[in-house]
């Protein structure tokens, strides 16, 4: 190591790469590969476009520094006792440091866009908590370690200024989106930085010296705090900007505004856990909202004389100020689906019909409907519920969980039933929609099921005919596919979104 450096003002030295730096490297990689490879399985591929740009940027760029003779001469890496110099080097670089880091930061930016649960914000925990065990790894292992390498920071100013104003530039080519999807990835990526290096630099393997004409000696531990987190912003976090800002640019990675809030609503006498199994497969990519309709569980009931525009106001009450959304309607709640987004299209951007129809019943139709919500309020019973239980559910079904009914009776007793009237007159008295949903700008699915015994599944085929939409039928599904066919159901439906709000 030598003893004299040009008087350059301050110098990065360590000791990590004799200390398992690269070998502990490798796991956090692998493991960041893999949230991308489970995200890509979950169908959202921006987490390995985000990765893989990590990858061959870093990779890129240090080779090009190189190049440039800002990163020494006969550069290479051990890992495992094999050394590799050279490009390839380079790119395994990209690999172990630019991909994870990359990651981090989307992964966190991506959370903060759509609002994510906090068992979202758990698993990204996890991966912090990851950073700093692996840091504290190297730690260990460098104790007594002589200095492996030294080398000035800030030596690429220029090109530094050059990354940080390009990638602005490219992420503002969309708008105010791409610039906050910049922005809360900068945001990230300085947290992993400080979870990742701060154990290192504590710990005496990666600290900061000042160089002067008879060598370099330790800075002090202020010069170590400020110096240290300027190279964090500087060099680390706006020196690779264009890992994010490219793919932004480029439409590989949605900006904020385009992807919407998911509403589920539930149907007659159901509720939103019928949604579990599809909400498990969205989040935490959108934010999912699942409603209690009126009368249903801790909803209040609505008044007596209450229309379907009324229902369609209370709906955009409860959604609050999200602007764009798509709603996810079964039976009932799909009638207020299509009556949504025929009355808001400037907020519905698309919708999903489960087992519904856009048509007004006929006067004979109203007064079975009445008369079954009627008689579900007066004398709400297991032998009812049994008698209903078929027209919701096939007979396969019923026949592999006969305890569905007695299930279904309990919880639909804690409804309050006596106060449906309202609810169901308007579901009766809902004007046509067949002319309306023809006009529909807004992409829609149709999810039927194929042994369909409340809604024909000849009535799915015609909703999706006339809205240019897209059909799913669930051969031997009755009614109510997201219960009888789960995984199914959520594979159709997060097939239908991410394609369209990637």
């Amino acid at each position: 190591m030598p003893t004299e450096t040009p008087d350059v003002g301050f110098l990065l030295v360590r000791s990590f790469d004799f200390g398992g730096y690269y070998e502990t490297r490798l796991l956090l990689a692998l493991v960041a590969l893999g949230v991308a490879l489970w995200r890509l399985h979950e169908g959202d591929r921006r987490f390995l476009i985000v990765f893989a740009a990590g990858v061959v940027f870093q990779g890129l760029l240090e080779w090009q520094l190189a190049l440039m003779g800002m990163r020494g001469a006969g550069f290479s890496i051990g890992l495992f006792g094999v050394t590799l110099s050279g490009l390839p080097a380079h790119l395994l670089q990209g690999f172990l440091e630019g991909g994870p880091l990359a990651l981090a930061g989307w992964w966190f930016a991506d959370m903060v866009m759509q609002r994510a649960n906090k068992s979202a914000w758990l698993g990204y925990a996890g991966f912090l908590a990851l950073v700093v065990m692996l840091a504290l790894v190297v730690v260990w292992r460098s104790q007594g370690a002589p200095a492996s390498s030294v080398r000035p920071i800030f030596a690429q100013n220029v090109l530094t200024l050059i990354v940080v104003v390009s990638s602005i530039g490219l992420a503002a080519l969309r708008g105010r989106g791409g610039l906050r999807a910049l922005a809360l990835w900068c945001a990230g990526v300085m947290i992993y930085l400080i979870w990742n290096f701060t154990p290192l630099q504590i710990g005496g393997v990666r600290q900061i010296a000042e160089a002067g004409p008879g060598g370099w000696v330790i800075a002090d531990w202020w010069s170590q705090v400020w110096v240290m987190g300027l190279s964090f912003v500087w060099e680390v976090m706006a020196g690779k900007m264009h890992y994010i800002a490219v793919p932004i640019a480029l439409g590989l990675i949605a900006s904020p505004q385009s992807r919407p809030v998911i509403v589920f609503l539930h149907g007659w006498l159901m509720g939103p856990d019928i949604w579990t199994r599809a909400r498990a497969l969205l989040e935490p990519r959108y934010r999912c909202i699942a409603l209690w309709q009126p009368a249903h569980g801790p909803e209040p009931a609505p008044p007596a004389q209450w229309t379907m525009r009324d229902w369609v106001d209370w709906l955009f009450t409860r959604i609050g100020s999200a602007r764009k959304v798509v709603l996810v309607g079964h039976s009932m709640g799909g009638m207020l689906a299509l009556a949504a987004a025929a009355a808001r299209p400037d907020r519905v951007v698309g919708v999903v019909s489960v087992g519904s129809t856009p048509r007004a019943w006929s006067e004979e139709e109203q007064r079975a409907w009445l008369a079954m919500v009627a008689g579900a309020s007066a004398a709400w019973s297991p032998g009812l519920a049994a008698q209903l239980a078929p027209f919701l559910m096939s007979a396969d079904f019923l026949a592999r969980e006969p305890a569905w009914p007695e299930e279904w009776f309990v919880r639909v007793d804690q409804y309050d039933r006596a106060n449906m009237s309202g609810l169901a007159a308007a579901v009766a008295t809902r004007p046509d929609l067949t002319e309306a949903v023809c006009g529909f700008d807004a992409p829609l699915l149709v999810v039927h099921g194929g042994a369909d015994a409340a809604v024909s599944v000849e009535e799915g085929r015609n909703l999706a005919a006339a809205a240019k939409g897209e059909i799913e039928i669930l051969d031997g599904v009755g009614h109510c596919p997201p219960v009888e066919s789960p995984d199914a159901f959520a594979r159709a439906l997060a097939a239908f979104i991410t394609k369209r709000w990637p």
